[in-house]
């Protein structure tokens, strides 16, 4: 598995300064999902979850030794969101 920007704990234990440089303002993980992306949103742990219950299904039963990127889309390559787009009904 390979997750990209999930919304988990984690992101509130991360120090905003040494994130953003000059910030002190907490992570918006919610913006992150938004502008970086493609589908326009922040993962859940359900997602994960979801992926790992079709590895386990009869459905993935041929597969071997990969690697499942759930990410988003952010490795497929960046995006820009301006304007209205920026914001994504869920």
């Amino acid at each position: 598995m390979h997750p990209g920007v999930i919304d988990t704990p984690i992101w509130g234990k991360i120090r905003p300064d040494l994130a953003m440089p000059g910030s002190n303002t907490p992570i918006d993980i919610e913006d992150i999902g938004r502008q970086q992306a493609p589908l326009g949103r922040v993962g859940k742990p359900q997602d994960i979850a979801n992926g790992v219950l079709f590895l386990c299904s009869d459905a993935a039963s041929y597969i071997t030794g990969t690697e499942l990127v759930i990410d988003g889309g952010i490795t497929g390559g960046a995006i820009t969101r301006p304007g209205p787009l920026a914001v994504r009904p869920d």
